[in-house]
């Protein structure tokens, strides 16, 4: 993107962009690559519907200890796995599609959402299930790489920005539709082993990713670059040029390679460059201290601390989902009429508003909060247990769970009454005494009916209202700010030379952050979520400030000026 309109350079020269067609074989394979992104955007956002399961299964809640740290440590380090693997792959996926081909980095990456879905859903221990989740991440941040560069390679100018903006939306695509699938297998009642087929269905549309890739064809600048100069015209004829010319696009691609090949060699961290580095490292580590993926990955956790039932959060996580995918659609069509510092500005202060209200939203109501997840649990419990009594089934787990429990509860100092009824019923069934284990789940009924009392659902109503609000207008902010400008922006201010490693330093920065933000979110919810929506409140107040007085306009510049004005000559 130059800078002087939506267009590329190459779409306003002459007429021959006009001529260009989408033909059947470029739609097809840009649909097929953006899977890709599809995958994406579900792997990253799955883990959301089975954040209580991890913690009863694998013993991560807040009071237990390992190694000297907190379970809550441990849980952010388990959410955030796939995040580290991100990282890694899409370091190190630059080589091998460099090397082997974009289509064939596409294809392993493939086998990597496979294995990590079945993974995942089959895992036997903790470590079982963060390798898997590991793996999944490699496959996440190669196809945050090798996807989108796949579809711009293989289409003509007439066409890139619109076939690679179908790769970006299915991203946030993929966070709804896993939203979506979470919510219906909770609905489903699968019992205490859902959580493994939220995971397990991404094998369905990973597998189909792998076996359509097989239809596609090679990209032909890869092919090019490999000296199979036929391979790549056949490919060119099928897939259309800009001006109708295989031999046109063959000699522009030669001459793009030879430019490559001889501006690899610039470093990227030079002086002259430290503008443009520090405003992407910058611009991209705000993107992740908003706390926008870490609130969509807990996004059913932070509801329920607003005192919503389970499947209401799974609900109301849909929602923000399908929020973010409506104004990212319309945030890309009028990116280039409002320019991206305007957009940034209204992003920001659409951030603090909503980040802030939810902050005192918390504040306010965290009593009472509390008082409703507190009857919520023991609601839940005495259901489990009455009907455990009726039909003798699930004793095993639920003498687990509240030996698990009571533990907890020793460690804390808090004795739990409810955990402790639960208990007398276990001895009375064990003991075959029918009559004690009714009168243990009256005592049970009694409890929870006590809990209820205790909650003033009218204040619990006004604050979690105020939090669905808050988090609605956050998502929005997000998708028409940081969300539909950061990539615009990173890649107008690197010169061609360099842009590639500058994006990808970008890229990085972005993933590093968020892996952070997400590991030590559950650490700082703990305690109270005020904390950490106060913290992502400051923050995005200091990006106000930085938008105003240091980020530059480049809607409308040439990217030639954009380079001078950065002290790029």
């Amino acid at each position: 993107m130059d800078g002087n309109s939506t267009t590329s350079p190459n779409e306003s020269s002459g007429p021959g962009p006009q001529s260009a067609k989408l033909t059947g074989t470029l739609l097809t394979s840009a649909v097929v690559a953006a899977l890709g992104g599809l995958l994406f955007g579900f792997d990253t956002a799955v883990i959301s519907g089975t954040l209580d399961a991890l913690k009863d299964v694998f013993d991560l809640h807040p009071h237990s200890n390992w190694l000297g740290m907190s379970g809550s440590f441990w849980f952010g380090f388990t959410v955030s796995s796939a995040l580290i693997g991100t990282m890694v792959g899409a370091v190190l996926v630059g080589k091998p599609s460099d090397r082997f081909g974009r289509r064939a980095a596409l294809i392993v990456l493939a086998v990597l959402y496979l294995v990590s879905a079945l993974g995942s859903a089959l895992a036997w221990d903790w470590t079982s299930f963060l390798i898997a989740r590991f793996i999944g991440g490699l496959a996440v941040g190669g196809a945050s790489v090798a996807a989108p560069m796949y579809i711009a390679e293989i289409s003509p100018a007439k066409f890139r920005g619109r076939l690679v903006a179908v790769a970006q939306l299915n991203i946030v695509t993929g966070i709804v539709v896993a939203f979506f699938s979470n919510m219906l297998i909770d609905g489903m009642n699968l019992g205490g082993n859902d959580w493994r087929w939220m995971y397990g269905v991404e094998a369905v549309p990973a597998a189909l990713f792998f076996f359509l890739l097989f239809f596609t064809p090679y990209s032909p600048r890869w092919l090019m670059s490999r000296k199979r100069v036929d391979e790549a015209r056949a490919v060119l004829g099928k897939l259309g040029t800009d001006d109708g010319g295989v031999e046109e696009e063959i000699g522009r691609i030669a001459a793009s390679l030879d430019l490559e090949h001889h501006s690899a060699k610039e470093p990227l961290f030079r002086k002259v460059y430290f503008r443009p580095i520090m405003l992407a490292m910058v611009i991209a580590a705000f993107n992740q201290l908003s706390g926008i993926n870490a609130i969509l990955y807990y996004a059913p956790t932070v509801f329920g601390m607003a005192g919503v039932g389970k499947h209401a959060a799974l609900v109301q996580a849909v929602g923000m989902g399908m929020t973010n995918l409506v104004f990212t659609i319309i945030a890309l069509l009028v990116i280039d009429h409002f320019g991206r510092k305007k957009l940034m500005i209204v992003g920001a202060i659409g951030y603090i508003l909503s980040l802030g209200a939810t902050t005192w939203a918390f504040h306010t109501y965290a009593d009472d909060f509390a008082a409703s997840a507190h009857a919520a649990t023991f609601n839940q419990r005495a259901k489990q247990v009455a009907e455990t009594v009726e039909t003798g089934k699930e004793l095993d787990i639920i003498q687990r769970e509240t030996a698990k429990n009571i533990g907890d509860a020793a460690d804390a100092d808090k004795p739990d009454p409810m955990e402790i009824v639960v208990s007398d019923v276990i001895t009375a069934l064990q003991a075959a005494d029918r009559n004690g284990a009714a009168e243990a789940v009256a005592r049970a009924k009694s409890l929870a009916k006590e809990a209820d009392a205790a909650v003033d659902k009218d204040r619990v109503k006004t604050g979690s209202t105020v939090v669905l609000v808050g988090m609605l207008v956050f998502i929005i902010s997000h998708a028409v700010g940081q969300g539909a400008v950061i990539w615009v922006f990173v890649s107008e201010i690197f010169p061609n030379r360099i842009r590639a490693r500058g994006q990808a330093l970008a890229s990085f920065t972005l993933w590093l952050v968020n892996a952070l933000i997400t590991w030590i979110f559950p650490v700082v919810a703990a305690m109270s979520p005020t904390y950490i929506f106060a913290f992502f409140t400051g923050m995005m107040t200091l990006q106000l400030f930085w938008v105003l007085l240091v980020m530059p306009e480049t809607k409308g510049v040439p990217l030639e000026e954009i380079q001078k004005k950065l002290g790029i000559e």
